[in-house]
């Protein structure tokens, strides 16, 4: 179960590293699905998570190429929570259904799979590994029947089987992007 979460949310933070976000049209996908993908991805906190992993990038490549990470913290300067979260919502509108997406965002909303969301994410940006009898050490019993609710959802288990699809169409438009914004930024600078 944390496997399937952590490699997704691996790779989706990864992407989303150098990424930043510019107003994207989502083409045939419905207004409700894009909103019911946007208050999963933001209860889960994917905004935030993209946030402190792109700074994290931008840290580590200081060390080695103080210019460079200098450009990137000015360039990213003006990126949100939101603006990772409209790009990621419109990916995964693409590929799960509404009713998928309203049943992931009600388990997200719940306090434990929130706050279990929170502290895989934790776990991964101290570069920990995960340890699934560490993790939910961390829960009472009312708080993991919550977590396994989710993890046993079919809405979970199709987002699990879309998740490699996902996350390809989430680093083309995380390279996309991240191009964009440093083309913009350099034209003005």
């Amino acid at each position: 179960m944390f496997y399937r979460i952590r490699h997704g949310f691996c790779l989706m933070l990864c992407i989303f590293c150098l990424s930043a976000c510019v107003s994207e049209k989502p083409l045939d996908i419905p207004q409700a699905h894009i909103v019911t993908a946007k208050r999963f991805l933001h209860s889960i906190g994917v905004g935030n998570m993209a946030l402190i992993s792109m700074q994290m990038e931008i840290e580590r490549i200081a060390d080695d190429q103080p210019g460079l990470a200098e450009l990137m913290h000015r360039a990213y300067a003006n990126i949100k929570e939101e603006d990772f979260e409209a790009v990621a919502a419109t990916i995964y509108a693409r590929n799960l259904s509404y009713e998928d997406l309203k049943e992931l965002a009600y388990y997200a909303e719940k306090p434990a799979v929130n706050r279990w969301f929170r502290v895989i994410f934790s776990e991964l940006v101290k570069g920990a590994a995960l340890n699934e009898r560490d993790i939910i050490r961390q829960f009472d019993a009312d708080e993991i029947v919550d977590i396994m609710r989710f993890s046993q959802s079919e809405s979970f288990a199709r987002m699990t089987k879309a998740l490699p699809k996902i996350n390809r169409e989430l680093s083309l438009a995380g390279k996309e992007l991240g191009e964009s914004v440093m083309k913009d930024y350099i034209k003005q600078h």
